[in-house]
C-alpha cells in the first residue's frame, strides 16, 4: 500500500468522455467499489452473508464486477455454509437463528409500545392494567434482545476462530486475489477515463492491497483510493 498523497486525474481522454454517457460510466466505476469494499469485509471475516455480494454483482453493469463474482461465488458460500456442516457449531448456530428471531418480534413490539407509553400512558395503563407491567413487559423484550446479542456475539467469536485455522487460509487468499484483480482494474479505467481517483473511496481492513493510496486509518478501517500513478 502506498501512503503518499494521490497525483492528479489525467484528462487525455477528456474529448472521448464527453461523448459517452458520464454518469453512466461513474456509476459502473461505484460498482467496482461497492464489490471491492463488501468482499474485503467478508474476507476479515466481518461479514458473513455473500447475499450482499451476489445483489451487487447481479445488478452491475460492469463486466469485470461480474467475471470477479463468478470467479470467487463457490468459494464465499463455501465459508458462508461451512459452520452448518460442523457437528459442534449446530447447536449454538441454531440457538443464535431463534434468538435472532426472537429479538426482531420483540423489537417489532417493543417500539410501539414505547411510543403509546409517551404519546398516550393512560390508555397504555388501561391496557396492561398498571404502569409496572408495561415496565416488566419492556424489560422482559430488553432481556430478550440482550440475550440475542450475547448468543450472535459467541457465534461469531467461534465462527472466527474457525475461520482463522489453515483449512480456510486458501480461500481467503483467493478472496484477496479477487479484490486485488478489481482494485487494478479500477485504477486502470479511472486512469484511461481521466476521472478524480478521489471519487472513488474505498473503505479495507487489510493492508496487503497493491495500488492503493491510504488516506486515513481509523479503528481498524483503512481509507484508501486507487493509485493511478503506475
Amino acid at each position: 500500500m502506498s501512503t503518499t498523497s494521490s497525483s492528479k486525474p489525467t484528462s487525455k481522454t477528456k474529448g472521448k468522455i464527453e461523448k459517452k454517457d458520464e454518469k453512466a460510466l461513474k456509476k459502473e466505476l461505484q460498482e467496482y467499489v461497492e464489490m471491492i469494499n463488501k468482499l474485503d469485509e467478508f474476507r476479515a471475516l466481518l461479514l458473513w452473508d455473500p447475499r450482499p455480494i451476489e445483489s451487487i454483482a447481479r445488478r452491475a453493469s460492469s463486466l469485470d464486477v461480474k467475471r470477479a463474482y463468478r470467479n470467487i461465488k463457490g468459494v464465499l458460500y463455501k465459508i458462508a455454509y461451512y459452520p452448518a456442516e460442523v457437528p459442534e457449531m449446530k447447536p449454538l448456530a441454531k440457538k443464535a437463528s431463534i434468538f435472532k428471531v426472537i429479538s426482531l418480534l420483540c423489537m417489532a413490539f417493543m417500539v410501539p409500545l414505547v411510543i403509546l407509553t409517551i404519546q398516550k400512558p393512560a390508555f397504555v395503563e388501561r391496557t396492561f392494567g398498571s404502569f409496572y407491567v408495561t415496565m416488566a413487559i419492556n424489560i422482559i423484550v430488553a432481556g430478550s434482545m440482550t440475550i440475542s446479542i450475547f448468543m450472535e456475539y459467541r457465534l461469531r467469536k467461534r465462527l472466527v476462530k474457525l475461520y482463522e485455522s489453515k483449512s480456510f487460509a486458501s480461500k481467503k487468499a483467493r478472496i484477496g486475489e479477487t479484490v486485488q484483480f478489481l482494485i487494478d482494474r479500477l485504477g486502470k479505467r479511472i486512469k484511461s477515463l481521466g476521472f478524480k481517483p478521489e471519487d472513488y473511496v474505498l473503505k479495507l481492513h487489510h493492508r496487503d492491497y497493491k495500488n492503493v493510496t491510504v488516506l486515513k486509518e481509523s479503528r481498524g478501517v483503512i481509507t484508501a483510493i486507487p493509485d493511478v500513478k503506475s
